[in-house]
């Protein structure tokens, strides 16, 4: 199993000036998302991998 994701240092390393209260009040949401997907992800086999990267075609211009 992969270690968690360290959000705080992501957020930081970005550039974004957050106070602690700020950093904790995005951060929390994630790593409880992560806590939940991450053992469902490994349930998946290979050929169900979710995609890493995905590129959506432009919105065709009005």
């Amino acid at each position: 199993m992969r270690t968690p994701t360290d959000w705080s240092v992501l957020a930081k390393a970005r550039g974004r000036e957050l106070t602690p209260a700020e950093l904790e009040r995005i951060v929390e949401p994630l790593r409880t998302l992560e806590s939940r997907f991450r053992p469902l992800a490994a349930l998946l086999s290979r050929d169900c991998e979710p995609a890493t990267v995905f590129h959506a075609d432009p919105e065709p211009k009005e």
